[in-house]
């Protein structure tokens, strides 16, 4: 029998919405994410992930807490491959032909977008920014050449670049 597993970086309806329908899977979600799961389907989450720590697969995990209380980050050391679900995302982006690409367009308009969160003090409070900024300095102690967003491309090297660039607008 093949064992198969499911980790979800958060709990919104569209990263865990399917998850009734594969069978007989180990679901892994934080605990902090559980309200976010319908009733109906919370029986099947048999496995919690840690606030920091190794889950399955050789995955470090690591709670983030920003984009929802539970969505963490999880990172293979062995591929350096980060997966940081809608911590850093693209929403609306069409993809350019490639799936794994450079994103020299989508990392440009993605520190756009967080140089004017950062100067505007209203979106600042609303979307809590410190908590963004926190989440984005435990991005920045694994060495990535790959980072999985959420939605949109998945960014091959110098992520750990723009990641500080990011960061110069705490």
């Amino acid at each position: 029998m093949i064992r198969t597993h499911f980790i979800a970086t958060h709990g919104h309806k569209d990263h865990i919405g399917a998850i009734q329908f594969l069978g007989e899977i180990e679901i892994y979600i934080h605990n902090l994410d559980l309200e976010l799961i319908p009733e109906n389907i919370r029986n099947k989450l048999n496995r919690k992930l840690p606030d920091i720590g190794q889950t399955l697969s050789n995955l470090e995990c690591v709670l983030l807490g920003h984009h929802t209380e539970g969505s963490v980050l999880l990172y293979q050391r062995r591929s350096k491959v980060l997966f940081c679900g809608d911590h850093l995302c693209f929403f609306g982006e069409q993809l350019s032909g490639n799936v794994v690409d450079i994103g020299v367009c989508e990392k440009q308009k993605y520190k756009q977008f967080v140089s004017e969160w950062s100067q505007n003090e209203e979106m600042r409070e609303q979307h809590n920014f410190s908590l963004f900024i926190e989440g984005l300095k435990k991005n920045t102690k694994y060495d990535v050449d790959y980072l999985c967003t959420g939605h949109g491309v998945v960014l091959k090297g110098k992520i750990n670049e723009f990641i500080s660039d990011l960061l110069k607008f705490e």
